[in-house]
């Protein structure tokens, strides 16, 4: 066990940059030396919840080694990697906020090798192609009823668009920030998904607010409609989507 002099605590604003200030931090992580040549970091959402879990040779975080976790803000695991001297190596795996598989396969020393397969967000095998060092030597791939589609369809890859455009969620973003009554200073973080369905789920909040004002905020957004549905690989996949409101005293 290493005394506190072997953890460095680093803090971070909504773009990823270091900041000294922690009231103003979105993340922080935790960085604590295991060895002389290990360390391994921790990274929490500001509410303190784990979202990335990695080891590193040295402090700089230069070379990744062993495994890699991703957590989404449940504390379910999304993202499973190995590294070897910081290089994509071994098994991969990750999956959907359901829990059903999405991508799985293998690299070899960045490269990704062999089998891997890709599913639909139901479980349903959307594809699977055989890799020789990065390249597809093989290839075949499935529609929501299973049917064999167009390898063309999937390198389509769509971020979910707001009937009318930016614009418009704006318009309707600001009938919000009117109707809010609220004495508090700064700014809070909502968290939503737009799930396959195009429609606003799972909406989450990581300060502390009035239940009242929490109520609100889930309600108004939960109810907002005219999102288009996230689409990659030719599959209809769930979207998170990070939407920040300032207060001001």
């Amino acid at each position: 066990m290493f005394s506190q002099k072997d953890s460095i605590v680093n803090f971070f604003d909504s773009n990823k940059k270091v900041i000294n200030d922690k009231t103003k931090a979105t993340t922080f992580e935790i960085l604590t030396k295991q060895n002389d040549s290990l360390w391994l970091s921790r990274k929490y959402k500001r509410n303190g919840k784990l979202y990335y879990y990695q080891h590193y040779r040295t402090s700089d975080k230069k070379i990744k080694i062993g495994e890699g976790i991703v957590y989404n803000k449940h504390g379910k695991m999304i993202e499973l990697c190995f590294y070897n001297e910081g290089l994509k190596h071994g098994r991969y795996k990750s999956w959907f906020d359901n829990g059903n598989l999405n991508t799985e396969g293998r690299f070899y020393k960045g490269k990704k090798e062999g089998l891997f397969k890709i599913y639909h967000y139901n479980g349903i095998l959307a594809g699977k192609a055989i890799f020789k060092k990065d390249t597809i030597t093989q290839d075949i791939y499935y529609d929501i009823n299973e049917d064999i589609t167009n390898k063309d369809c999937v390198i389509c890859k769509k971020k979910p668009t707001f009937k009318g455009g930016i614009s418009e969620y704006r318009k309707e973003f600001a009938k919000l920030e009117k109707a809010i009554n609220y004495k508090i200073d700064g700014g809070i973080y909502i968290h939503f998904v737009i799930d396959v369905l195009g429609d606003v789920t799972d909406v989450t909040i990581d300060e502390d607010i009035p239940e009242k004002l929490y109520d609100e905020l889930v309600h108004f957004f939960e109810s907002l409609k005219g999102w288009s549905v996230a689409i990659d690989g030719n599959r209809k996949v769930p979207f998170n989507y990070t939407q920040k409101i300032n207060f001001k005293l």
